[in-house]
């Protein structure tokens, strides 16, 4: 046990006492050897020896022992004198590799306790990390998955509570502040990760206002496939003609990749396909307009659209979705005729 009474810190308070206990302890985990002349009251000293011993060492040092670092970070938290230690620690205990969808099982080397003290709004750590830089806020978000998720549960929060509407805009602009948005926006593999998480969010929830916060973050991710989607409807295409190609990307997310993954990578995709509102109205305004005028045919882009739309409102991956489509494809057919008005369907200043 040590004693800090031996040592010229007997006059410092209880707080400063414990924060140079856990600096000496830090050192002694990393097996230094206690022969070592070491003046125990020089808080500085202590801490640049430890993190002089975490680069020397740093390989030798086990995941067990690096976690129980993390657990003293915790003690050490409320001394703005710490930080750099602590967060050259957590530089230590996060790999420096960009996370393999391969290796299902990766070594965290954090702490349950410190990933908990953290995800706290309120904890001293949160001070802490917001001091980091972003590449290793960027790791932390990558390779600690509860922690990524309290910060989009805080995200989605932050924009749910109230009971105002937000206009596009002013949304838009509200999104592009945050911190979590703007370091997603210098990782790709961070952009694509929340936008798997927040499409969990979506489908768990079933809130209107969580899907229109998707629909409005995915634009400040720059998501590979939002932009090759943004660029199919921006060439100024009639709808009918890139239908097929629209819904060709989307399937083509989905499936091609792990097995495991095709169920949220599916209501990602539908996610994004909510997107754009606007070739939503034209496909179903194409519809209606089938409807009204008894001579059209019924057209191969007819069916495509049928086909997308009917994909949006059943987003399924078995047989119910094919037998669905081929009930709306009845329907609409048998709507068909003089008697049926436009303005039914649609209102008429939606028209113009």
């Amino acid at each position: 046990k040590l004693n800090l009474e031996d040592t010229d810190s007997t006059s410092l308070p209880t707080l400063e006492k414990s924060t140079l206990w856990c600096i000496i302890r830090l050192r002694r985990l990393i097996l230094v050897s206690q022969t070592d002349e070491l003046d125990t009251s020089d808080k500085d000293s202590l801490m640049a020896q430890v993190m002089d011993l975490i680069v020397s060492k740093g390989h030798q040092i086990s995941a067990e022992t690096v976690a129980r670092f993390t657990d003293y970070c915790i003690a050490l938290a409320h001394d703005k004198d710490c930080s750099i230690m602590i967060e050259q620690i957590v530089q230590h205990a996060l790999s420096d590799e960009e996370p393999d969808s391969a290796h299902f099982h990766r070594e965290i080397r954090l702490s349950e306790r410190f990933i908990h003290h953290l995800c706290k709004e309120s904890s001293a750590l949160k001070d802490h990390y917001h001091r980091w830089p972003d590449e290793l806020k960027i790791r932390l978000l990558l390779q600690v998955d509860d922690f990524l998720d309290m910060e989009i549960l805080q995200l989605i929060e932050s924009f749910t509570q109230s009971s105002q509407y937000i206009n596009p805009n002013e949304l838009s602009e509200a999104l592009l502040k945050k911190e979590l948005v703007q370091l997603s926006s210098r990782s790709t593999c961070l952009s694509n990760k929340l936008a798997l998480k927040l499409s969990e969010y979506v489908e768990l929830f079933h809130d209107w206002r969580v899907s229109r916060l998707a629909q409005y973050l995915y634009p400040c991710l720059g998501i590979e496939l939002y932009q090759q989607l943004n660029s199919a409807f921006s060439e100024g295409i009639y709808p009918a003609k890139v239908v097929r190609h629209v819904h060709g990307l989307l399937l083509d997310h989905i499936y091609n990749g792990p097995a495991q993954g095709i169920p949220q990578r599916r209501t990602m995709a539908w996610c994004l396909s909510t997107c754009f509102i606007q070739f939503l109205w034209h496909c179903i305004h194409d519809l209606v307009h089938f409807i009204h005028d008894k001579n059209a045919p019924w057209t191969r882009e007819l069916e495509d659209t049928l086909n997308y739309i009917n994909w949006i409102i059943y987003p399924s991956i078995d047989h119910r979705q094919h037998e669905s489509q081929r009930d709306l494809q009845n329907w609409f057919q048998s709507r068909q005729g003089p008697n049926e008005s436009q303005e039914t369907w649609f209102p008429a200043i939606l028209l113009n």
